[in-house]
């Protein structure tokens, strides 16, 4: 096309735009054009954006409808009634509670500062005594010998510190042996990892190492993940941390697994990673491994395989007697798992597992800094130091059990879920929500509000994990629940509950952290839920108690045992 037919083409266009916007008023022109360039804007971000154009839209007009004065109210209005449940129901005032704001001017004695944090451990207790087994997951007791044998390893190694390996060899040993014993029980013939602060952390760093592999070796810009809905929210937390889109595909309404051929139509060619889980959190159910692998095969990517809360129980399922299929490192296609140490392994809180099929992946996790004034720094996970007296207590507490304690702790725990369970599905208005392979077990209901049950649970004692879409509750077996006076304890309060609740089943609940979730699931603007959740972590932070009314209890100051210490005792009114 020659240049004077181009310029023809754009006069004929511009003439046509003339005579049609003839006549229009100036402001309209403007309108027109900032909606026009506000649409274009909206789809150009929607197609980087991890939720997707309608619900970006979406998000777009209820933020529109929020500077309206009265709607505004109205949501903030319900942010400070949350605010206020959360308080009642957490910060319940204890007779003799201390109260600390500020830092003492001059240092307490040790046996002060003890009795305090004796004190404080007896509130912990006082409000839910997890060694009768009342705690859904939470707390992964191997037991008082385990307890002492932790205690006395975390002493030895309490000051070392990993990150200086030249410093502390031992403690480094004991790490790296960690990781590949971890990396045996998955099969992982040249498979290695890094050790990291738990679950979270683990995924975190396996969605950057893929987005890193990704980047270099395909040159993706904009990556995303392909996840099914029920995989745990640290991918979407991982993916909000490190700018990837995440794609949710649907599960199996039956079984609760991920519908691998959903998965595969959501795959593209920024894809880095497919996940599977080794159980689901949710339901306790194992995804088709083997199917999800196929799907990283074919587009040549990679693959993780969520083992977190499983990893000390799926691997010794077979031994236990509990067949399962292939879910690990014999998988081909499977390229990175994340196991946990600090939950079925039985060590304390804070230790967890990352591991890749070789190490040429690994070292897209490195962070190396070659300019820093200060030296060449290079960290292999997210945290710089870490506390070498975990590592030590993993690695004891994985030498004190050896394969055939954890193939017996397994096949307790599993035969009490499998007890539960046969009861729960015999019990009126229960059902079991998916399909259960390992310690977890999902209950809902087509005949009540389930959360009511969940509710009253808690009145009895059992801090069990309310569940949304579909609304249910589950409890996840731990060795706290392998005793029958556990197991009948359980059973009976559900059965006892189920009864009354069948007597009015229409009721709602309008009490209780269970109403959080029947109000998110209706709340079109998801912005607004979490809005309105960011009580909940706010009132972990609060350093008072709840107090409602003069009448029924006061606050006053008190001089504590170091007059420099300035506290607040909580006390009764009279």
């Amino acid at each position: 096309m020659g240049e004077a037919s181009i310029v023809g083409a754009w006069q004929a266009v511009t003439g046509t735009a003339n005579g049609y916007l003839s006549g229009t008023e100036p402001w309209k022109l403007v309108a027109y054009g900032a909606a026009t360039m506000w649409t274009i804007n909206v789809l150009q971000n929607s197609h980087r954006s991890d939720i997707g154009l309608f619900d970006d839209l979406k998000r777009r007009v209820f933020k529109l409808a929020r500077l309206i004065p009265a709607v505004s109210k109205e949501i903030e209005k319900s942010r400070v009634k949350m605010y206020t449940d959360m308080m009642k129901e957490y910060k319940k005032p204890v007779e003799g509670e201390q109260y600390t704001p500020t830092l003492p001017k001059n240092g307490r004695p040790i046996a002060d500062v003890v009795k305090a944090c004796q004190f404080m451990n007896d509130m912990s207790r006082q409000k839910a005594d997890w060694s009768k087994g009342g705690c859904s997951g939470t707390v992964y007791h191997g037991g008082e010998d385990i307890t002492s044998l932790a205690k006395e390893v975390f002493g030895m190694f309490v000051w070392e510190n990993p990150l200086h390996g030249d410093v502390f060899p031992g403690c480094v040993k004991m790490e790296s042996e960690v990781i590949q014993m971890c990396a045996n029980l998955m099969n992982g013939k040249t498979a290695c990892g890094s050790m990291t602060s738990g679950g979270t952390e683990s995924i975190c760093m396996a969605v950057r190492t893929h987005r890193e592999w990704a980047r270099e070796t395909k040159g993706i810009q904009y990556p995303n993940i392909v996840v099914g809905v029920s995989v745990h929210v640290a991918f979407d937390k991982a993916c909000d941390y490190y700018r990837i889109k995440i794609k949710h595909c649907a599960v199996d309404p039956a079984t609760g697994r991920v519908d691998v051929a959903s998965m595969a139509r959501l795959v593209d060619s920024n894809t880095i990673m497919v996940v599977g889980s080794a159980p689901s959190f949710p339901h306790g159910c194992i995804d088709d491994i083997e199917g999800i692998a196929q799907i990283a095969r074919k587009h040549k990517i990679g693959m993780h395989v969520d083992c977190c809360l499983g990893g000390f129980i799926v691997p010794f399922m077979d031994q236990a007697g509990y067949p399962v299929k292939p879910f690990d490192f014999r998988v081909d296609g499977v390229t990175s798992m994340s196991m946990d140490t600090h939950k079925y392994g039985y060590t304390p809180k804070g230790t967890s597992v990352v591991l890749y099929r070789n190490t040429e992946l690994r070292h897209y996790q490195y962070f190396v800094m070659d300019s820093w004034p200060g030296g060449i720094y290079a960290t292999p996970t997210q945290a710089g130091s870490r506390p070498g007296a975990l590592a030590a207590t993993a690695w004891a507490s994985m030498m004190h059990f050896g394969n055939d304690g954890y193939v017996e702790c397994a096949r307790k725990i599993l035969q009490a879920r499998e007890t539960v369970q046969k009861i729960v599905v015999s019990v009126p208005g229960l059902k079991i929500v998916g399909s259960p392979d390992v310690t977890v077990l999902a209950i809902g209901s087509d005949v009540y509000d389930i959360y009511r049950m969940g509710n009253e649970m808690g009145h009895r004692g059992w801090f069990i994990n309310q569940l949304q879409y579909p609304a249910c509750f589950h409890i996840c077996f731990t060795y706290l629940h392998v005793e029958q006076d556990v197991i009948d304890r359980l059973v009976n309060d559900i059965k006892e509950i189920a009864n009354d609740l069948m007597q009015d089943p229409n009721k709602k609940l309008t009490e209780g952290t269970g109403v959080i979730y029947g109000m998110a699931q209706a709340v079109p603007d998801k912005s607004i839920v979490s809005e309105l959740v960011w009580a909940y972590l706010d009132v972990q932070y609060e350093t008072r108690p709840y107090i409602e009314g003069e009448e029924e209890c006061a606050h006053v100051s008190e001089e504590s045992a170091d007059p420099n210490t300035p506290t607040e005792t909580f006390v009764s009114a009279k």
